[in-house]
Parts: C-alpha cells; structure tokens; sequence
C-alpha cells in the first residue's frame, strides 16, 4: 500500500512540475490523485485530468491514457475533484455532482 501510494504521489508531483514550469503554480486551487490519475482545479474553475481512462474515468469523453494534461468539458464553474480507483467526482459551482 506505501509502495502504490509512492507511485501515485511522484506521478502526480512529476506532471504537476511540468505543469508550473508551463502556467505558474500559483494557478492551481484543487489537486486530486487518484490510483492512476490526478486532476487539478484551475483559478479559473476550469479543470485538467491526465493518467490512465481505460473507463472514461478522465471525464474528456474518452478512454485514451494520457500523460499530458487534458481539459476536462467547456467549462469554468468547477469547485471541488476527487478521483478514486476506478472513478471520479466533480462538483461544480451550482451544486451539482458529475461522475
């Protein structure tokens, strides 16, 4: 368990590196890893997704694995993300719950 803990902590910290060379950390307001995934919450209230999607669990209408940050629908009204296993929630400003 420490072991796969590890693992999801550097591959989120690896990506989220490249992440602020490119935009500036300080843009990020939520980050969530989950088994295989991590998403961040923009200042903006979008919201970027990159790991493993073998369900759709990214949420980008797809099931392509991705290393690269893909933005997760049109929208800026995200408030809250959090991935698990094999899913992942969303709440948007409004209210509602997206999985």
């Amino acid at each position: 368990m420490i072991k796969s803990i590890s693992l999801k902590i550097t591959f989120c910290i690896l990506v989220l590196s490249k992440l602020c060379l490119g935009q500036g950390c300080n843009n990020f307001v939520k980050i969530s890893a989950g088994q295989y995934r991590s998403r961040v919450i923009k200042n903006d209230g979008t919201m970027l997704a990159w790991g493993t999607n073998y369900y759709g669990e990214l949420g980008n209408g797809s099931t392509t694995n991705t290393l690269t940050p893909v933005q997760i629908g049109t929208g800026d009204n995200w408030k809250s993300a959090s991935d698990g296993i094999n899913n992942s929630v969303g709440i948007k400003a409004d209210g509602t719950l997206w999985a």
